[in-house]
């Protein structure tokens, strides 16, 4: 008891020490809940890979177009409308719309005025004026796309970025969380020790005070009327039984092995004959009145 009582002070103690290191680690570190928290850096990881493919994929079709660009220049318009980021630009359109009926215009004027009339002078001009136009807002579509491309490789570098941020983070916290749940086991241990001294010690205080006896009769020897064995009834009801087998088993041994005549029907069945007569087996010498019967 004493030694129980010693021990389960330690235990105390111990679990009162495992509890404010444990305290301490929380508070230092501002935790909560770690398992939350490591919750959050995964799915935050999983959204910036996401992103990251969203940005790569937004690139490469960028840098494509912008390289398809490069080739064809920016001269020729009548080759990049073929192109649907071209033709597909509301101020492309407009300015297409523009040259279109400045084309019209010229065409019209040119059939009626000469080179030196002023109409024909100004529709030329205006026509010139169109045509500029329409290459400005080519060559702006062809810049915004280089744009596009940088703001692009720069979305990377910085989802890039963050994500080693955050994966570094995500490293530091499962350390943290690591050694949080092994501070938490030690409590826990600590804690299933003492509860299970204290339950020891109660029973004892409990069991303490009641002597214990070395032996005790629950039910007195009674002196048998007869023997328990042998059993004379089942022996001799089990002789009776085999020999009542063996007799039936012998019995239809020898019917089995009897191959003679019995009587008329085997006659028949055997040989095949009618029979015409029988002849008795008579054991001894018969009177006459008897031997006559016998017929």
């Amino acid at each position: 008891s004493d030694w129980v009582g010693v021990k389960l002070s330690s235990l105390k103690q111990s679990l009162i020490d495992s509890e404010n290191t444990l305290e301490a680690f929380r508070k230092q570190h501002d935790l909560l809940d770690i398992s939350g928290i490591t919750t959050l850096e995964t799915e935050k990881i999983k959204r910036l890979k996401e992103e990251i493919a969203v940005a790569t994929s937004l690139k490469i079709k960028a840098d494509s177009l912008l390289q398809v660009l490069k080739q064809f220049g920016t001269d020729d318009v009548t080759l990049l409308e073929s192109l649907p980021v071209i033709a597909s630009n509301i101020s492309y359109q407009q300015a297409k719309k523009l040259l279109l009926d400045a084309q019209r215009s010229f065409s019209e004027i040119k059939q009626v005025y000469g080179p030196k009339h002023p109409l024909y002078v100004t529709a030329a001009a205006e026509l010139q004026l169109v045509q500029t136009n329409l290459q400005q807002q080519v060559a702006k579509i062809v810049e915004g796309v280089g744009k596009e491309s940088q703001a692009a490789q720069i979305n990377l570098q910085v989802l890039g970025q963050e994500l080693d941020n955050t994966k570094l983070a995500y490293s530091s916290l499962l350390a943290l969380a690591n050694e949080y749940r092994q501070l938490k086991r030690e409590v826990d241990t600590n804690r299933q020790l003492y509860d299970g001294f204290l339950s020891r010690q109660r029973e004892m205080d409990i069991t303490q005070d009641f002597s214990n006896q070395v032996a005790r009769f629950t039910d007195y020897a009674i002196a048998p009327n007869h023997a328990a064995k042998p059993n004379k009834k089942l022996i001799v009801l089990l002789a009776f039984v085999g020999s009542f087998g063996m007799a039936m088993m012998l019995v239809l041994l020898l019917d089995a092995l009897n191959d003679t005549l019995k009587n008329r029907e085997d006659v028949e069945s055997i040989l095949g004959l009618r029979a015409l007569g029988f002849l008795p087996k008579i054991k001894g010498k018969l009177s006459e009145l008897e031997f006559t019967k016998a017929f």
